[in-house]
């Protein structure tokens, strides 16, 4: 199977809450694509580390409330580092991010789970504007030593050390949720 690009806008144009095409789309996407998500919820089931692997890739949604990307992991497989729902890829830069929600459904509270990590960025130059994460523990996991990151009018919602990691991300407008 293939997704072809649309000829006006030159975007990957997923079907709406299509998840399997979404993936399809990342893994054809080569480097300054872009990629448009209508609004719908694109429900990537178990499915962990859905990976961001080619430089200044851009995912953009219809807006941040109705384009949701989430994953619900087998809760016996908590951890920062296997159940993370999107991944930036190791030194991958200038990913862009734009009008969307990244949720992290593990069943936080099922055998005393912690980590659940919605967007794990080992990138650099990583913009997201008008994002929403949305998990627990650990929910935007930043990991690159000297990496720089941007975030404008966005939402990271969590419970205890939601934000964690390496490099320097810088916040404009956002707003922080302790749930």
């Amino acid at each position: 199977d293939f997704l072809t690009k649309d000829e006006k806008t030159g975007y990957y144009i997923v079907p709406s809450g299509d998840a399997a095409s979404f993936i399809l789309a990342l893994v054809q996407a080569g480097e300054g694509d872009k990629i448009f998500l209508p609004n719908g919820e694109y429900d990537l089931g178990e499915i962990v580390l859905t990976t961001i692997s080619k430089n200044n890739i851009a995912i953009i949604g219809q807006s941040m409330e109705g384009t949701i990307i989430k994953n619900a992991p087998d809760a016996k497989t908590e951890s920062i580092d296997k159940t993370a729902t999107i991944k930036i890829n190791d030194n991958i830069s200038g990913t862009y991010l734009q009008d969307l929600t990244i949720q992290n459904a593990l069943d936080y509270y099922k055998n005393d789970n912690g980590r659940a990590v919605a967007l794990w960025d080992r990138g650099t130059q990583t913009v997201c504007k008008n994002v929403r994460l949305l998990s627990y523990q650990d929910t935007y996991y930043s990991n690159l030593q000297g990496a720089v990151k941007y975030f404008e009018d966005c939402e990271i919602h969590g419970t205890v050390d939601f934000i964690c990691g390496d490099g320097s991300v810088y916040f404009k407008n956002n707003l922080l949720y302790c749930e």
